[in-house]
């Protein structure tokens, strides 16, 4: 009688471990899964900032600032006779 509950209670402790290991198991898989999803969020935006810096530069160049001013705001150099310079 005595083994009988003994071997209850150790099947009953080997199942409790069984279906803690299982739920570690899939707590880490999920765990994982949102790491890596994360890392290539992280690399997606990495990339996209990359774009947007050279984009900037390339926006700002010097020339191309100075093609919009003569086209878009009919911007032009003023002559140099007309230009005073002021020391301080």
């Amino acid at each position: 009688m005595r083994g009988m509950i003994l071997w209850g209670l150790l099947l009953f402790a080997n199942l409790t471990v069984a279906i803690g290991v299982v739920y570690v198991k899939h707590s880490n898989q999920v765990a994982f899964k949102q790491i890596q999803e994360q890392r290539e969020a992280y690399h997606r935006l990495q990339t996209d900032w990359g774009r947007l810096l050279l984009e900037q530069g390339t926006l700002a160049a010097y020339a191309r600032v100075e093609k919009e001013a003569t086209k878009r705001l009919r911007m032009r150099r003023p002559d140099p006779s007309k230009v005073n310079l002021l020391s301080p």
